[in-house]
C-alpha cells in the first residue's frame, strides 16, 4: 500500500505495553478492485492490535461504514463493512447492470491473500439489466482465494 494515512493519536504506557486511541484519515485508499475516497475513523491500540471503529468512506458513488481489528504481529484482520447506495455501473463496469446496491460484508484474513475470505449479502434497488427493468436483486455470497460463489439469488421483475 502506498496511500498516505494520517494518524492523530495519543499513546501512553511503557514501551512494552503501549496503548492509546486516536483518529485516522486518508484522502484516498487503493485496494485491488476498490478505490476509496475520504476515509475517516477512530482507532484504538492495545499493544498488539489496532481496532478500527466508525470508519466511513466513499466508494462507487455510495457510502461505506466499517469496523474491525488488525493484529500487527500476525497481520490477521477481521472487518465488517456495510455499504449503501453503491452504484453497480461503477463497481461492475461493462456489466450492463444499473442500480444502487446495499451490501453487508464480513472479511477475514490470516495474513495473506490465499487465506483471506469474505462473505455477506447484498440487495439492489430498482434498476435495469441492459433494457430489462429489475425491481430488486438479492443474494448471499462467499469468496475465498480466486473463488466467488453466490447463493439464494432472487431477482424480482
Amino acid at each position: 500500500m502506498h496511500d498516505k494515512m494520517t494518524l492523530d493519536s495519543h499513546l501512553t504506557g511503557p514501551l512494552n505495553a503501549i496503548h492509546g486511541e486516536g483518529k485516522l484519515k486518508m484522502t484516498e485508499l487503493h485496494i485491488p478492485g476498490l478505490y476509496f475516497q475520504g476515509v475517516n475513523g477512530s482507532i484504538s491500540y492495545d499493544g498488539e492490535k489496532l481496532d478500527f471503529k466508525d470508519v466511513t468512506a466513499n466508494v462507487y458513488g455510495g457510502k461505506l461504514q466499517a469496523e474491525g481489528s488488525y493484529d500487527l504481529d500476525t497481520r490477521y484482520y477481521q472487518i465488517h463493512v456495510v455499504g449503501e447506495n453503491l452504484q453497480s455501473s461503477k463497481a461492475l463496469p461493462n456489466s450492463h447492470l444499473y442500480c444502487n446496491v446495499m451490501v453487508d460484508i464480513y472479511m477475514n484474513s490470516k495474513g495473506n491473500a490465499k487465506e483471506a475470505t469474505a462473505s455477506g449479502n447484498f440487495t439492489s434497488g430498482e434498476g435495469r439489466y441492459r433494457r430489462i427493468p429489475v425491481k430488486r436483486i438479492t443474494a448471499s455470497f462467499q469468496q475465498s482465494y480466486r473463488d466467488l460463489r453466490f447463493y439464494d439469488v432472487t431477482i424480482d421483475f
